[in-house]
C-alpha cells in the first residue's frame, strides 16, 4: 500500500470529534505500525498543534517558556555546543522554572499522542471487524 498521501479527516462518532490519519486514496485507516517514521512525526505535531491551539494552560505553559527565555536570552544557548556557559544565579532559577514547565508540556503531549494513537488503533481494528462499534 502507498500512504504518501496523508491527509487530516475528522470524525465524529458517538459525537466525538477526533482526528486520524486516513489514506486519501482508498480511504483506508493506517495502523500506527504501518506508519512511516515521517507519519508519525507528523500525527505527533499535528497533536502538539491541536493542544496549542485548544487546550488554554497549554498554551499558557509555552508563551512563559518564551517569556522566561526572552528575558533571559542565556537560557536559549543552554543547549548549545558552548560548554562552558555559565548562568546567574537568577538564571539558574529560571532555568529550573522552564525546565518545570517543559516536564508539564511534555506530560499534556504524551497523554495527547497516547489519546491520537488510541483513536487510530480503535478504528483500525473496528475497520477490520476485530471490534465493533457499541450502538
Amino acid at each position: 500500500m502507498n500512504y504518501n498521501h496523508i491527509s487530516e479527516e475528522k470524525s465524529t462518532k458517538n459525537n466525538k470529534a477526533c482526528y486520524c490519519s486516513r489514506a486519501t486514496e482508498n480511504a483506508r485507516v493506517i495502523s500506527i505500525f504501518e506508519m512511516s517514521t515521517d507519519e508519525l512525526m507528523q500525527t505527533t505535531s499535528m497533536a502538539r498543534y491541536k493542544l496549542n491551539e485548544e487546550n488554554p494552560e497549554y498554551k499558557r505553559l509555552r508563551n512563559e517558556i518564551v517569556r522566561i527565555v526572552k528575558q533571559y536570552p542565556n537560557l536559549d544557548n543552554i543547549y548549545g555546543t558552548n560548554p562552558t556557559l555559565e548562568l546567574t544565579k537568577e538564571e539558574c532559577k529560571m532555568l529550573q522554572k522552564m525546565m518545570e514547565l517543559k516536564l508539564k508540556i511534555q506530560i499534556f503531549d504524551e497523554l495527547e499522542i497516547l489519546k491520537q494513537g488510541a483513536i487510530i488503533t480503535h478504528l483500525y481494528l473496528e475497520e477490520r471487524g476485530l471490534i465493533k462499534e457499541n450502538s
